[in-house]
């Protein structure tokens, strides 16, 4: 007798099916198998067999599932800047982590959080639906949550909340504050930008984050606990969730050394230290280590110039955290 699947044999199997691969060997694979070259997808004519490639930026990825007759099948499939459908793949491990390497082009970001994060809760979504009906949602950013193109897709952790509440010896008033802000944080660190940070000092504790918006550096000091905690070193490499307070006619934050490559739409960034709050410090790792060598080029660069310009100069790492 066939044995029949239930929606937990579901939820381990999926959570078994993919994991993180190293990066170079990531994309020999994928160009052995002809998906893809190094300036975008390698695009199939279905008439003429012919192939070209589609540059990265002018693509758009889309994952979906399906329940057919008892199995899930999950598919990518790429879209021109014209929402033409160009080719489909099967959801495979080097499909999986291309999609988290080139993230800023996926259409259905929040669903394919839950593929990454929250197997579980799709697996629920998927049973919703009738079989053969394809499961899609397209996310559209609106009220006050500005676009990234590398957002952090990070959960709070309240566990960690209460450690530094706890560290900190906030005040009730303080705690009132970090407790209103909670909401405001979830969204930051789901949604806002992903930078390169490193350790430069453990005690006391001082992270150099880097910011692409205003092109700067900036100090964030932390109780040397921290350092302790997650068994952090001088060069250790991390990432800041980044959000920022528009320019306007204002000045920058006089902290930072605003740089030529600044997007001047920005005044002042609010770095969160994805480590420090995060619920799944796994993908916060792969996130760490899947940010280019350009990306920690420049960090260095900034780095060593505002030690440099500015000494002895930090911020508070947790401050935000109970500001109103």
């Amino acid at each position: 007798m066939e044995r029949k699947f239930t929606k937990e044999d579901y939820k381990k199997a999926i959570k078994l099916m993919f994991y993180s691969v190293d990066t170079k060997d990531l994309l020999n694979s994928l160009k052995e198998k002809n998906i893809i070259t190094d300036e975008g997808f390698v695009i199939t004519n279905k008439e003429t067999k012919e192939t070209s490639v589609l540059p990265f930026e002018q693509s758009y990825l889309l994952f979906g599932c399906d329940l057919i007759k008892g199995y899930i099948y999950m598919d990518v499939t790429i879209f021109g800047k014209g929402n033409e459908i160009l080719a489909e793949y099967p959801l495979d491990n080097d499909i999986y982590n291309l999609m988290l390497l080139k993230y800023e082009y996926i259409m259905d970001k929040e669903l394919f959080d839950l593929l990454v994060d929250e197997p579980d809760e799709l697996v629920e979504k998927i049973f919703k639906y009738k079989e053969g009906i394809k499961l899609y949602k397209k996310i559209r950013f609106k009220g006050d949550i500005s676009f990234s193109s590398n957002p952090g897709r990070l959960n709070l952790s309240e566990e960690k909340c209460d450690y530094i509440a706890s560290v900190l010896n906030w005040n009730k008033n303080d705690l009132k504050n970090f407790n209103k802000k909670k909401k405001i944080l979830k969204s930051h660190l789901r949604y806002g930008d992903t930078q390169p940070a490193i350790v430069v000092s453990v005690d006391p504790l001082i992270i150099s984050s880097y910011t692409d918006e205003i092109d700067s550096a900036v100090m964030l000091k932390f109780p040397k606990e921290f350092a302790t905690k997650y068994n952090l070193s001088i060069g250790d490499r991390l990432i800041t969730i980044n959000e920022y307070y528009p320019k306007l006619n204002f000045n920058y934050a006089p902290d930072l050394i605003p740089g030529d490559k600044k997007s001047d739409a920005w005044r002042d960034v609010i770095p969160l230290v994805g480590l420090f709050l995060c619920e799944n410090e796994n993908y916060c790792k792969r996130k760490t280590d899947m940010l280019q060598m350009e990306d920690w080029t420049i960090l260095q660069e900034k780095t060593l110039e505002y030690l440099n310009k500015k000494p002895n100069t930090t911020r508070d790492g947790f401050k935000y955290l109970i500001t109103k």
